[in-house]
């Protein structure tokens, strides 16, 4: 590794502040405890892990700027983007929602920390990971040294210490809500562990990490194999049991599966698929029998169903979760846009409203920040699980997807992402493990691989968010739906500002015997046609009084984006009238004057304009960056006008998508919302562009 010595101060420091992270969290919860039980002070010892992720973010913004190679790897990464559309939207959600007085002070600053810390750790590690592979290499020590410690302390709670040992380390006292113990159903004769975690659900999903990467290692390296992993791995598997947490206890089994699926080649599959298919069948067989025999068992009840048949409670757990999972479901049919960070989830406690806690931790983010933040999260989740598949091979890839796996399923039934432990642990290991992966997009510059980036970002939040009809391209449909129809059969059509690249030819096919004739203001545009391409060819402004037209009228008329460069529309909706012979039709196309790229475009100085067209979109250099006016260029004011001249309105088609702002995904989406809110008063007005069919009687 060849750094400079300030480089390489920094990048230790930042890798030693996340070992630390990652050690001592396993033991966050009894640490803080016992030592705000001797010192107050609860909630600040609670905060020594964001502290020092505070501390270790200077060191990625400090990589960030000084090493090229961490600054191209990650700027250049769609997963970057959407890790920090996924943070904006949280501190945005925040802001709005505490202004609008929807959450208070405490609320919105718990809340957006929960949600927006482990994707920091996980861009940190990231950074660190690439200018160095000591993360990579000692991870297996960073995670199972710490689950041997709090496997063991577990299976001391369960046969050897008081059930209620650690109320003297300041359990069931002060301000937190952390028991020295949990019980199922409230029964005092069912305990449910914890070890070192907060809670047993924390504890049994936690235990999917070191029992999928004792698997994977199992499976992948046999030959290591040793009596210390052997007994980690049955003591991890005895203390997911008594944590009695029945969605780790289903999430380690995907996990297993994860991995045995992962490691199986296309040609086993064949071989064994039936066998496979009649080992389900049988395992489905025994457990149903199972339940069946056993469903009035008063240990089985308490174990699996958590409920027993002459129980005295009204509300069991069971019930408690079915409500919230469908209050939560409700909440974001109701209001896709969310409530902002704190009013769902560990957080929502805090606010003078109830607290509104879903049990699943995807319907937590959906209240909180809407489908945006959601679909936003799923996609992180997504591309993360697609770069382990890949890269399944590696054993820390194949613990993370496997784990992932599990995990997303626990978090399903639980605020799982929302326990420090788990979400630091995974995030920061996910974050070693995309770093340590081959370098890829570094061939392009920074700038080239941010907007491609963002582009990408913008095209699939459209997808995601934005109806059909609205992702309608205006110009695509204009040439290969609108016009190809009333092309057809027509003689002699005039093409209007068609110059060097004339519509019927080019973008269009041309009909055998028909007759092009090219108006454009630009002599030079004209004489660079395709040789053939127009019939003749006339040198003149639209906008003008007294154009001197050929004695032939045309049958068709096109004008595909021309009128927003025209000044005096007015006179351009009779010129086109008179071009046109009885029962022609005219096809036009025009970006709308209300769109705000049209609005930033009247704004800004005609050099800068082109300068910023062109190196955001290259591709738009040989047909866009023309002086642009706007004149009346709405479909209400555009068919005003001629209908005056004489034409009849066959078609309008409003279209509300572009491109112009997808280079900067933010940007992007603050313009999609100003589209909504315009649609809302002027309706058709807002669209981006329209196209308008016209016949002269």
């Amino acid at each position: 590794m060849k750094a400079s010595r300030p480089k390489y101060g920094v990048l230790t420091a930042t890798l030693v502040l996340i070992t630390v992270v990652m050690a001592l969290l396993p033991f966050h919860a009894f640490l803080t405890v016992w030592l705000s039980s001797n010192f107050g002070n609860y909630t600040a010892w609670r905060l020594w892990k964001e502290v020092v992720l505070a501390f270790a973010a200077f060191g990625l913004v400090y990589l960030l700027v000084f090493d090229r190679r961490v600054r191209q790897r990650m700027l250049g990464s769609k997963l970057w983007w959407l890790a920090i559309a996924f943070l904006a939207v949280q501190l945005i959600w925040a802001a709005v929602a505490y202004l609008l007085g929807a959450v208070t002070a405490k609320a919105v600053l718990f809340g957006t920390l929960i949600n927006v810390r482990f994707i920091i750790f996980f861009l940190i590690a990231w950074g660190v990971a690439i200018r160095t592979d000591r993360l990579e290499r000692r991870w297996p020590k960073l995670l199972l040294w710490p689950a041997a410690i709090v496997v063991g302390f577990g299976l001391l709670q369960v046969f050897v210490l008081p059930v209620d040992f650690l109320k003297h380390f300041g359990y069931g006292f002060g301000y937190h809500d952390i028991k020295p113990y949990e019980t199922i159903n409230n029964n005092i004769h069912y305990i449910r562990y914890a070890s070192t975690l907060r809670g047993a659900n924390p504890l049994g999903a936690y235990l999917l990490l070191p029992i999928s990467a004792l698997v994977v290692l199992l499976v992948k390296y046999p030959k290591q194999w040793n009596w210390a992993r052997g007994l980690l791995l049955l003591g991890s598997i005895g203390m997911l049991v008594f944590s009695f947490s029945r969605a780790a206890w289903i999430g380690a089994v995907l996990s297993v599966i994860t991995i045995f699926i992962a490691t199986r080649t296309k040609d086993w599959w064949r071989r064994y698929s039936k066998v496979l298919m009649g080992a389900g069948l049988v395992v489905i067989f025994a457990l149903s029998f199972g339940v069946a025999r056993l469903q009035h068992d008063a240990r089985f009840q308490n174990y699996f169903l958590h409920t027993q048949s002459d129980s005295q409670i009204k509300h069991t757990s069971n019930d408690g979760h079915l409500s919230a999972l469908q209050a939560g479901i409700k909440s974001i049919l109701h209001e896709p846009l969310g409530r902002g960070p704190g009013t769902s989830g560990p957080a929502s406690p805090y606010n003078a409203d109830p607290a509104r806690l879903p049990e699943n931790y995807f319907l937590q983010i959906g209240e909180e920040t809407g489908w945006i933040g959601l679909g936003f999260f799923l996609a992180i989740n997504i591309a993360l699980a697609y770069i382990f598949w890949l890269r399944r091979s590696v054993p820390l890839s194949l613990t993370l997807l496997a784990s992932l796996m599990g995990l997303s399923l626990v978090a399903m039934l639980s605020h799982s992402w929302s326990d420090d432990t788990i979400a630091y642990i995974w995030w920061g290991l996910a974050g070693i493990a995309v770093g340590t992966s081959a370098d890829t997009g570094t061939k392009k510059s920074i700038t080239r691989n941010f907007i491609n980036a963002n582009r990408w970002l913008s095209k699939k939040f459209d997808h995601w968010f934005i109806p059909r009809q609205w992702r309608v391209d205006g110009l695509h449909d204009f040439v290969y739906n609108l016009a190809p129809q009333i092309v057809k059969g027509r003689k002699i059509i005039y093409d209007i500002g068609g110059g060097k690249r004339p519509f019927v030819g080019t973008q269009l096919e041309k009909p055998k015997g028909t007759k092009v004739i090219g108006i454009d203001i630009d002599a030079n545009e004209l004489k660079n046609a395709p040789k053939g391409a127009y019939y003749k060819t006339v040198v003149a402004d639209i906008g003008a009084k007294h154009i001197k037209l050929p004695q032939e009228k045309a049958s068709m008329l096109i004008c595909e984006a021309v009128l927003e460069h025209v000044s005096n529309n007015k006179q351009a909706t009779k010129n086109i009238a008179d071009m046109l012979k009885p029962g022609g039709v005219a096809c036009i196309f025009v970006p709308s004057r209300y769109a705000l790229f049209a609005v930033i475009n009247r704004w800004i100085p005609e050099s800068l304009k082109r300068k910023m067209l062109f190196s955001i979109f290259p591709e738009a250099a040989h047909a866009q960056g023309f002086p642009a006016y706007y004149n009346h260029c709405t479909a209400q004011q555009l068919t005003r006008l001629f209908k005056q001249a004489g034409l009849e309105v066959q078609e309008t088609r409003h279209y509300y998508e572009s491109n112009y702002f997808t280079f900067f995904f933010p940007l992007h989406v603050v313009w999609r919302l100003y589209q909504f809110v315009c649609w809302l008063f002027v309706r058709g007005s807002a669209a981006e562009s329209f196209s308008l069919v016209l016949k002269k009687p």
